[in-house]
């Protein structure tokens, strides 16, 4: 959550989860997914999605 929101730090998620319960259900990633993502560096705005410098260079050549 608070990789969402830089106003949430780390130590308020408890505090954050007891107050807005609809947030529980939220889908977690693991460590590995975690580190899946550090590539993903560019916001694409055409698919409106993270993307990586070879997936955006890619995406170049072809437009």
């Amino acid at each position: 959550m608070h990789h969402l929101s830089s106003k949430i730090p780390f130590y308020r998620l408890t505090e954050v989860m007891r107050d807005f319960p609809e947030l529980r259900d939220m889908n977690r990633i693991t460590l590995r997914q975690s580190l899946g993502c550090v590539k993903l560096v560019l916001w694409d705005e055409d698919t409106r999605r993270l993307v990586s410098f070879r997936q955006a260079r890619t995406a170049r050549a072809v437009a």
